[in-house]
């Protein structure tokens, strides 16, 4: 063999070895993540189109990747992005669906690295109108009060919420509840209103009243006998003493009720009604007696 055909086959033989140490170093594979996010892209198209997604049968993917082993541990999860772009839809309403492929993102060295399947391919989107309307706002109460507190839940006033959501949650909507903890309502009477958005469904919310305060109220002790003018009058209460609750305005009243009592409303027997107070042993009755004139 000449010179040259010596050398000739001297390189081919090291270039067939670098092939087979570079194969045997670095062998094609395939590597699965699992799990990948799945991002809507363009919501904010379909809300200007009052527009929302109603349903989204998949929010993960599996992809399989194929590629040398040295590019296939260059990927990394957290730069790994999936997107289905929901505004190229056909479809709006309960029940219509739209079949949307999921498009993967940040693939680097797409020469060396080839995507060989996605599971699932595809997600099928629902979608549905949105609406704005009020909802009303329901209060469900948990925790206690100290005993020598009451609170009068009737008195809170109507409270609505501006919602905006897909049609067909707000329709099976009538009301929003809302948890409010009363521990330690004497002291601090206000609370903040929070509503899970992600829990009715709703995409964007007013609440009318952010903040409420709390109709609580110490209960006190009054004695009738001492309200009402004994002069002329024997006076006994059934009890004698009552333990009531309200706001100012009607405990002052009530006291006032008592004093301006006048001979021609007596009869032997009153049944007093206690109105606009919460009592906590009840007024049964008051019986008033015109004193006999001694001569």
């Amino acid at each position: 063999m000449t010179n040259l055909g010596l050398k000739i086959f001297a390189i081919l033989s090291a270039i067939i070895l670098w092939v087979i140490v570079i194969n045997v170093e670095n062998p094609d594979q395939t590597l699965v993540i699992k799990d990948i996010n799945i991002d809507k892209l363009n919501e904010k198209t379909l809300s200007d189109s009052n527009v929302a997604v109603l349903s989204f049968s998949n929010e993960t993917v599996d992809i399989t990747f194929r590629g040398k082993r040295l590019a296939l541990e260059s990927l990394k999860d957290e730069n790994i992005k999936a997107v289905v772009n929901v505004s190229e839809y056909t479809n709006v309403g309960k029940g219509k669906f739209n079949k949307m492929p999921i498009k993967i993102l940040n693939v680097p060295n797409e020469i060396d690295i080839q995507i060989e399947s996605k599971s699932p391919e595809f997600v099928r989107v629902e979608l549905d109108e949105t609406v704005k309307e009020y909802i009303d706002i329901k209060y469900n109460f948990i925790g206690e009060l100290d005993n020598d507190y009451i609170m009068a839940p009737s008195e809170l006033k109507k409270n609505r919420v501006l919602v905006t959501m897909p049609k067909t949650k707000k329709e099976a909507l009538e009301e929003i509840v809302v948890e409010i903890d009363v521990t330690g309502a004497e002291k601090d009477r206000e609370r903040n209103i929070s509503i899970d958005k992600d829990k009715y469904g709703i995409l964007e919310m007013f609440i009318e009243e952010s903040k409420i305060e709390l109709p609580i109220y110490k209960y006190e002790e009054y004695d009738i006998e001492k309200y009402i003018n004994t002069e002329e009058y024997e006076v006994t209460a059934k009890p004698s003493k009552v333990t009531i609750a309200g706001t100012k305005e009607n405990i002052d009243k009530f006291k006032d009720d008592l004093k301006e009592i006048k001979e021609e409303d007596i009869e032997e027997v009153i049944k007093y009604t206690l109105k606009d107070l919460y009592e906590k042993n009840k007024l049964e009755e008051i019986k008033i007696i015109k004193k006999k004139v001694t001569e």
